[in-house]
């Protein structure tokens, strides 16, 4: 399937379909006092190793629910899970409503011994946390992901708060047609590394889906998104959509890596602060779709055959940088339509790297020597007012990821939720830098906008001795829950 198409069909995806089957599905119960002989009743639940080894009694479709409380691991393996569902009825782990369950420290999806890869299960809306207060050696490949997909198929991760691992999510080639949705990943890593990324993953086979995620504040100079490999590896056929990646000390979104990317969408995603996005890596990679993007960092386009960059919003001191020295020619990009703000006095913001040279240049050399973004704008300042983004959840209705782009600096910024919620629909507002905090907003939605403010300074820290601050109030990401469900 095309990216192009494929995106079409995830935009159809709703709450009703979810729940479709949901609705008729047999529900099993978990909970950390659970015991290995109990029947998955509420009475008698099951506990969690039991619960992940796929009980006879579970059918494709079913929901397992994990009630609140801590499920502690004596080892990183002990959580595993060999659940397999079908296509169309997959199996849903889900947080118990109301409650708040967390794994730790990791959980794995791989094949049981001498069994087949599990797949076509979802897991949803608990918390993945790895307590470890250790301090690493800078390379060192012990501290293990929160969240680590080996053999599988099918997987869905949603809605998950992942944080404290040595990655936040860490999915290899073997996992297929993988989709990760409305994550909040932060805090993975450790201090000094350059190892621990908030989605560390590489694909190969079927489509690899990254929506609507946000990754945060990783330590060391991990990364937010890297999808990245080795020249032994692959990066292919990757859909990242709507993700917000922002304050990560490594590149807030990378893809890329030794060997050539093909069939790549990024579309809809937001950066902000942190090192900047960069769209290939050392390879000489096939082709790309870059569209729709608001980017306040900088953004490196690295050697690509096909490529297509459009409607994109970039805010930074050197907005563009694209480096084309494994290439014969400059190619024929598709690029036009997009608006530069250039935060910084510069004369030469853009920078071009060929085979033969490398320059810095202005706009009017930009597009004279590459031919492109003759409709594109080039704004010499920051820019002006507040830019609000609500994008609604794919498979939770009531449920809304808001990015707030702030740059006038408003102690509070209005938001329409009118896409959202009905009147008389209770709500809260989250800050994902706060998210176990109290909410920001709050109240009976009766039509037109609420009020965000945007001076906040609570955050959660990590365990480890790095210290964080609260974005400024140029910039803020918040997820809008229904309550009355």
């Amino acid at each position: 399937m095309k990216p192009a198409a494929l995106c079409a069909m995830l935009a159809m995806t709703t709450w009703l379909t979810v729940f479709a089957f949901a609705a008729r599905a047999a529900e099993w119960h978990v909970a950390p006092e659970g015991k290995p002989d109990g029947d998955g009743t509420r009475a008698r639940p099951w506990d969690l190793v039991t619960a992940l080894r796929h009980p006879p009694a579970v059918q494709p479709g079913d929901v397992i629910w994990l009630h609140g409380g801590t499920y502690w691991g004596e080892k990183r393996e002990t959580f595993t899970s060999w659940l397999v569902g079908m296509p169309k009825k997959p199996i849903i782990v889900r947080q118990f409503p109301g409650e708040r369950a967390t794994i730790s420290p990791t959980l794995t999806i791989d094949s049981p011994p001498g069994g087949a890869p599990p797949g076509h299960v979802w897991f949803w809306g608990f918390e993945v946390f790895n307590p470890d207060t250790k301090e690493y050696e800078r390379t060192d490949h012990s501290r293990w992901p929160c969240v680590w997909l080996r053999a599988c198929r099918g997987v869905k991760l949603i809605n998950l708060v992942i944080h404290g691992g040595g990655q936040g999510i860490g999915a290899w080639q073997d996992a297929h047609d993988l989709e990760i949705c409305g994550c909040i990943i932060y805090h993975n890593g450790w201090t000094g590394s350059n190892q621990g990324h908030g989605i560390y993953t590489q694909n190969k086979e079927g489509t690899e889906v990254i929506r609507d995620n946000f990754i945060f504040h990783q330590l060391g100079t991990g990364y937010g998104i890297h999808a990245y490999g080795s020249a032994k590896a692959f990066v292919n056929n990757f859909v990242f959509e709507g993700n917000v990646a922002f304050c990560n000390q490594g590149n807030n979104i990378l893809i890329g890596g030794g060997s050539p990317s093909e069939r790549i969408v990024v579309r809809q995603n937001f950066a902000y602060a942190g090192n900047g996005v960069r769209i290939g890596y050392t390879a000489h990679n096939r082709d790309a779709v870059v569209e729709d993007n608001y980017f306040a960092s900088h953004c490196r386009v690295n050697n690509w055959d096909e490529f297509t960059f459009r409607r994109n919003i970039i805010v930074a001191a050197a907005p563009i940088a694209l480096d084309v020295k494994m290439l014969p020619r400059l190619p024929r990009y598709e690029w036009d339509d997009n608006t530069y703000y250039c935060t910084r006095a510069s004369a030469t913001p853009f920078t071009l790297v060929g085979a033969d040279r490398s320059a810095s240049l202005s706009f009017a050399q930009w597009r004279e020597q590459t031919g492109f973004d003759a409709g594109s704008t080039f704004i010499a300042t920051r820019p002006q007012g507040t830019k609000v983004f609500v994008r609604p959840h794919p498979y939770e209705q009531g449920r809304a990821n808001i990015i707030v782009f702030n740059w006038d600096n408003h102690d509070a910024v209005d938001v329409d939720l009118g896409a959202i919620l009905a009147p008389g629909d209770a709500y809260e507002v989250r800050d994902v830098q706060n998210w176990f905090g109290k909410p920001v907003a709050a109240g009976v939605w009766r039509g037109g906008a609420i009020r965000i403010p945007m001076r906040l300074t609570e955050v959660e820290l990590p365990v480890t001795r790095a210290e964080f601050k609260h974005t400024p109030p140029e910039f803020g990401a918040f997820v809008l829950l229904r309550t009355n469900r």
